[in-house]
């Protein structure tokens, strides 16, 4: 047995607001129609450090057709982590919601993609854009649910940029990996805020 012990709040951290597990969900459909009912902010721009949270898109044709026909076969596929805000002009909303993607931007930059026909998947040596699914595909595709963990922002209680980069980290440890750059980079941002206190 060692002779210390790991305590959980050496390793956990520590977010200043409340996550909800599976909070919202959105169809394709609504992501994708002509009047989208969700606006998605896929960048996440930090303004106290000038920079947006999100690395560019990075997956592959290869991972997005893969990515495609999960969905068209049902496939689980895990939960994108959004903070539903609004645009606020001091204490008062202006517009509609807007869900901050802290996590899911290169699966809903892929679906968004397939239905504007800007790459095929790939099945069995045929190459098929949305348009070349027949109705039931479309609707399997189009009706797809994503469910999102969500946290809330509001006009008198916002979310800093340290708290969404913190966010960030402690979903993206794993999976594919983020390039190192923009590791370095996002840790230096860190860095930075909580020196200025932010």
């Amino acid at each position: 047995m060692s002779l210390f012990q790991l305590k959980l709040d050496q390793v956990k951290t520590k977010l200043p607001f409340r996550v909800n597990a599976n909070q919202a969900e959105f169809r394709v459909r609504d992501i994708v129609g002509e009047d989208p009912q969700e606006r998605l902010d896929l960048q996440v721009f930090l303004p106290a450090l000038g920079t947006s949270l999100q690395r560019e898109l990075v997956w592959e044709n290869w991972q997005k057709s893969q990515f495609i026909l999960s969905i068209l076969m049902g496939r689980y596929i895990p939960h994108i982590s959004l903070i539903r805000s609004r645009d606020f002009v001091g204490l008062s909303i202006s517009g509609a919601p807007v869900y901050q993607v802290i996590d899911g931007k290169q699966r809903l930059s892929t679906v968004m993609e397939f239905y504007s026909g800007k790459f095929e998947v790939e099945h069995e040596g045929q190459l098929y854009t949305f348009k070349d699914l027949d109705g039931a595909a479309q609707e399997a595709f189009l009706g797809y649910w994503f469910t999102a963990t969500v946290a809330y922002e509001y006009a008198d209680a916002k979310i800093a940029d340290a708290d969404k980069v913190r966010w960030f980290n402690q979903i993206n440890f794993a999976g594919t990996p983020q390039d190192k750059a923009h590791q370095e980079m996002l840790r230096g941002c860190l860095e930075r805020l909580e020196k200025f206190g932010h």
